[in-house]
């Protein structure tokens, strides 16, 4: 398989689990905000939030990127 060839696709973010990333291997993420996480400009959905609590509670790591500004970033 190609090196950028992904392994697993899902629908979306939240279908991928923590236990599954655990599972692989992972553990830190790099996220986009606008249109991944959120609507852009929009506050991220409660799932995102809850999604973020669980990854913390496994010792994951997670950064945020965006080519948004550092306030929305924040």
């Amino acid at each position: 398989m190609s090196l950028f060839s992904p392994d697993y696709t899902f629908c979306a973010y939240f279908h991928v689990t923590p236990s599954f990333l655990k599972e692989q291997g992972i553990s830190t993420l790099l996220l986009d905000i606008d249109n991944t996480l959120a609507v852009h400009g929009g506050p991220p959905p409660q799932k995102t939030l809850e999604l973020f609590a669980q990854l913390r509670a496994l010792g994951m790591k997670v950064c945020v990127l965006s080519n948004n500004k550092e306030p929305r970033v924040r």
